[in-house]
């Protein structure tokens, strides 16, 4: 029961973490497919992908940093959690979020998003499809 209530604690700033990490992918997404229809050469749209990636890289690093005793101690305050198991316990999902899920996330978004601006699903499809498959993998030592 604990758990539970945690991840629900949790839910509201895992999403906010994963849509700082969705920010980069739209940016290439009309970066790149802008470039592909103005006919500009692939270093235009290598570009905008490399833009995504620095953001994502920051992104990671605002999520990381956010992760902290004190900010998480005072987001479950604010979301009305009283028992510190719960707390306790969504803080840790919530740092493992931020440590480990959130620069994988954007940057696979990234890479798909500049193929799909490109128009090239398969490949995003491709990235798509193995971040999935990673992530059943990863859930057997995460979880």
């Amino acid at each position: 029961v604990v758990e539970l209530q945690a991840i629900s604690a949790a839910s509201f700033a895992v999403w906010l973490v994963y849509i700082l990490g969705e920010l980069a992918a739209i940016g290439v997404h009309a970066l790149s497919s802008e470039a592909e229809g103005a006919g500009k050469n692939r270093t235009a749209i290598a570009e905008s992908i490399v833009q995504g990636a620095y953001f994502s890289v920051l992104a990671s690093a605002v999520a990381y940093a956010a992760s902290s005793p004190r900010f998480l101690r005072d987001y479950f305050r604010l979301v009305g959690v009283s028992d510190p198991r719960v707390a306790a316990a969504g803080a840790a999902y919530l740092r493992v979020t931020a440590a480990w899920g959130t620069l994988p996330l954007s940057l696979s978004c990234v890479a798909t998003s500049g193929f799909r601006g490109l128009g090239e699903t398969r490949a995003a499809l491709a990235i798509a499809s193995g971040t999935v498959l990673l992530n059943a993998v990863l859930n057997a030592w995460f979880i």
